[in-house]
Parts: structure tokens; C-alpha cells; sequence
């Protein structure tokens, strides 16, 4: 799998008096350090296989919001998820694309917006406020 990250401004204020669980800075130093604050989106490439079929794979991570949204391709049907400024959403194997929005998805959301941008590579960062736009 191929995967690339953006640069973004340098410069990007830590808020040193924060105090974080060493546990945390040592992953965060064991997975490239200060570089984690320089970085602003990931992308990577590749193939998947499920239930049978492989196709082509594409993610992309937003690290300063927490959006994202991963596709496959197998060919016959596509598929996707991902979350964005108007929520959590899936495009099925029908190519319908379908809003996730139950109170438990909003909820699960929070967690995978968190993950998505590597919340736990930026503790100072949290809980970094994230809302839905209204649908209507």
C-alpha cells in the first residue's frame, strides 16, 4: 500500500503545559515524532479483497478536522465511507450513497473522526469540538 501525507504550516502552536500520558508521547515519538505536527492529511493506495473480489483501494485521512473517506473499487460495484462537514455517510454495493445519521452513528462518528485524525497523536487538541451542518 502506498501512503503519503501532506506538509501543512509550520509553526503549528503544542500547548506545552498539557500534561500527556507517556504512554503517549512514546508512541507518538515512536511513530516519527514532532513530524506528526507538520502533517495534515494522509492518503494511501493500494488493493483490497473481501468476500473474494479484489479492487482498488483509496483513503484519505483529514488530520486537521478528522474527515475521511475510503473507496474500493472490485469492478463490479464500488463502495465507500467516509465523513464529512454534513456527517457520517456509506455508499453501498448498490452505489447509493446513504447518510448515517441515528443518534448511535453520530455517536460512533465522534470516535472514528478521532482516529481519523490521530487524536491521539494531538492530546492537546482535545476534545476538539466537531458538529454536524444541518441536512436541511
Amino acid at each position: 500500500m502506498l501512503m503519503t501525507a501532506a506538509l501543512g504550516a509550520p509553526g503549528l502552536a503544542v500547548d506545552s503545559t498539557l500534561v500527556v500520558p507517556p504512554e503517549l508521547r512514546q508512541m507518538k515519538v515512536a511513530m516519527g515524532g514532532a513530524q506528526w505536527d507538520l502533517i495534515t492529511v494522509i492518503s494511501a493506495e493500494g488493493e483490497k479483497t473481501s468476500f473474494g473480489l479484489t479492487g482498488k483501494f483509496h483513503l484519505v485521512e483529514d488530520l486537521m478536522s478528522g474527515a475521511f473517506e475510503a473507496r474500493c473499487d472490485y469492478g463490479i460495484f464500488p463502495n465507500a465511507e467516509g465523513m464529512d462537514r454534513l456527517g457520517r455517510w456509506r455508499q453501498d454495493n448498490s452505489g447509493q450513497v446513504h447518510p448515517l445519521d441515528s443518534q448511535e452513528a453520530q455517536e460512533v462518528a465522534v470516535t472514528e473522526s478521532y482516529l481519523a485524525r490521530h487524536g491521539f497523536f494531538f492530546p492537546s487538541d482535545c476534545p476538539r469540538p466537531f458538529a454536524y451542518w444541518s441536512r436541511s
